[in-house]
């Protein structure tokens, strides 16, 4: 195998195959798109590969030539590593999608191939839940919720968030605490809105906690 062959058509470690499962914390599946195509990006890059999922590794042409300049139906030797090399890649992807996802592995030729149709797939599905949970985040209410059930489905919400790389500060997501609150933490809710100074979301929660168990022994 030439250098040129080497430099043109990376090859896929083997440990990168074998260790990919390992490497990777997440399986592709609805609720990750976004996350997964991030992390896999970063490790095709670490080991020279993103080309053949970002397209910029080319195709090269599939046949020989003889000594006139004209096609033959051997293939040529370029074709044969990057096909090989290529398919290494689509391996790498494989190993890292959740059974859901296994049925759109059926069709695509190659990994750039592969890559567009599951970023085709999931996308849409990735921007509707952002919508969802970016709803949940604007209408969730305390209720009759104690304080500790109320942060969980908050923190929930934006580890959820998190998933599709979207980030909620802890500025956006006390104002969204707030709004949830019952009329009850109405004098809590106009102390923390007239602050000057940024309150950190571990302190709030904490503050909440408190105001919780004040109004619970007002009410005794």
């Amino acid at each position: 195998m030439s250098a040129m062959a080497d430099s043109c058509f990376p090859e896929t470690p083997d440990v990168l195959m074998s260790s990919i499962c390992n490497l990777m914390p997440i399986r592709l599946e609805s609720t990750n798109y976004f996350i997964w195509t991030r992390l896999m990006s970063t490790i095709f890059t670490a080991h020279g590969l993103l080309g053949y999922v970002d397209g910029s590794i080319k195709t090269p042409a599939k046949f020989a030539l003889n000594d006139r300049g004209e096609p033959t139906t051997e293939l040529s030797q370029s074709y044969r590593l990057w096909r090989r090399y290529d398919a290494g890649v689509k391996v790498v992807i494989n190993a890292t999608l959740s059974s859901s996802s296994l049925p759109h592995i059926i069709g695509p030729d190659t990994a750039r191939d592969l890559w567009l149709t599951l970023e085709r797939r999931f996308t849409p599905m990735s921007n509707f839940n952002i919508i969802k949970f970016r709803s949940d985040l604007h209408t969730i209410a305390k209720g009759t919720d104690p304080v500790n059930v109320y942060v969980g489905k908050l923190n929930e919400i934006r580890t959820k968030l998190a998933g599709f790389l979207v980030v909620v500060d802890d500025a956006e997501m006390i104002a969204h605490a707030l709004r949830g609150l019952p009329h009850d933490y109405e004098a809590f809710r106009n102390s923390i809105t007239t602050r000057t100074e940024p309150l950190p979301l571990n302190e709030f929660y904490v503050l909440l906690l408190a105001e919780e168990s004040s109004i619970l022994a007002g009410n005794q």
